[in-house]
């Protein structure tokens, strides 16, 4: 798939404007099949008119996982992607797909649906495409518009090593590129694999012949302080499979999968502005991300307010060192003045980690932590204020501390 580290940013109707004006600063699209599903006309046309105008890459997310639990309050959007795998009668029936309804032929015909429903991905009106078109303010030929560069074939969650789940992924991954082969887009399958657990990435890939795969270990919350343990089993286990020839490229992730790039990630895909990490028993959650603000120095957000009262005291705590920066009091952005920040600034990230190694990293995140915490020192906070950007400076020695584990 991808030969250096890829930026990927995951497409919510909330987050049009800041995809329209910062095409330069992402690398492609993932697209929740949720939204491709239920908003569908809408999703096509600007989605289509991108692909048209940018020569960026997008892929859409089958997002299987949801249906792997009771789910008694189902969404418009969620009956709408079962609708489209052709699974809505047994999601109705029993609140979730059990392992039982996993047969051959329902595997085959969910397959079968997701590989029609990307090839024929680009048959969208020409009012909605002409609509976003005008949009781009660009005159766009509407047969510009390119398919899904990757089909993600259906995939569910393995958890627990769990043999019956990887038979289940086996048997859909390869009826996926059976019906792929049959509409002559078998190079463009791509598998996932979706684990509870980073040894279990590790085991998975042992088993199977693919070179590139989509990683997601689930609810991986990066800045999380109790996390250290598993993200240091994250980074050595993207080392591990990275080194066996694979090319792996994670389907959610911060600053630490930037980081990663170091022992051979190949890429990451996040929202705009959240969804950093997910947990797949609540997948259903869904919405548009809330206002905060990323402060680039700690690689994280923080609350709006508090970045306020910290810029005010001392703006270097918060302010981002991404070219065309302007130093601005948080609290006078705008929301959509705040995602374009984070895309911004994660870009730039990216591109100064190019050529460090795991030591590299290790060496400017407890630099980072220590620089911080003098800085803050010096400026007159309530007891208040203290206690809260000291709980959100701890990532930066965990991630130190998960990649030096790593380190060769």
């Amino acid at each position: 798939m991808f030969d250096k580290f890829q930026h990927f940013l995951a497409y919510g109707s909330t987050d049009q404007e800041t995809l329209r004006t910062l095409t330069s600063q992402y690398s492609g699209l993932m697209v929740p099949g949720t939204i491709a599903a239920y908003q569908a006309e809408g999703t096509r046309g600007f989605v289509l008119t991108l692909s048209a105008a940018v020569d960026a890459p997008y892929a859409i997310d089958p997002r299987m996982p949801l249906f792997q639990y009771l789910n008694s309050e189902l969404k418009k959007s969620h009956i709408s992607l079962a609708r489209v795998l052709g699974i809505l009668d047994a999601v109705e029936a029993q609140g979730f797909m059990t392992r039982e309804a996993w047969s051959k032929d329902r595997v085959s015909s969910v397959a079968k649906a997701w590989v029609e429903f990307n090839t024929n991905y680009t048959n969208v009106g020409s009012k909605a495409f002409e609509k976003y078109a005008r949009r781009l303010k660009r005159e766009l030929p509407q047969d510009d518009a390119k398919s899904p560069t990757w089909i993600l074939a259906p995939y569910l969650m393995l958890a627990n090593d769990d043999l019956e789940t990887f038979r289940i992924n086996q048997e859909l991954w390869d009826q996926a590129c059976a019906h792929a082969d049959e509409a002559g887009v078998r190079a463009r399958m791509v598998r996932v694999i979706a684990t509870d657990q980073p040894e279990t990435l590790v085991s998975t890939s042992k088993k199977i012949d693919e070179t590139d795969l989509i990683i997601w270990i689930d609810d991986l919350d990066e800045v999380s302080p109790t996390n250290v343990d598993r993200l240091g089993s994250y980074a050595r286990a993207v080392r591990t499979v990275a080194e066996s020839g694979k090319r792996l490229f994670a389907l959610y992730g911060g600053y630490f999968a930037v980081t990663l790039g170091s022992v051979g990630l190949k890429g990451a895909s996040h929202g705009i502005g959240f969804s950093e990490h997910r947990n797949h028993v609540e997948l259903r959650s869904s919405g548009g991300a809330p206002a905060r603000y990323y402060v680039q120095r700690l690689h994280r957000y923080l609350p709006v307010d508090l970045a306020s009262e910290l810029w005010r005291r001392d703006s270097s705590l918060v302010e981002s060192y991404y070219p065309g920066y302007l130093s601005r009091d948080p609290a006078e952005l705008e929301y959509h003045e705040l995602m374009k920040l984070s895309v911004n600034a994660r870009q730039d990230e990216i591109f100064r980690s190019q050529a460090l190694t795991p030591s590299d990293h290790v060496a400017d995140l407890r630099a980072t932590f220590a620089s911080y915490r003098e800085d803050l020192s010096r400026v007159r906070l309530t007891e208040g204020l203290r206690s809260r950007i000291s709980s959100n400076m701890a990532h930066l020695l965990a991630w130190a501390s998960a990649l030096d584990s790593a380190s060769p």
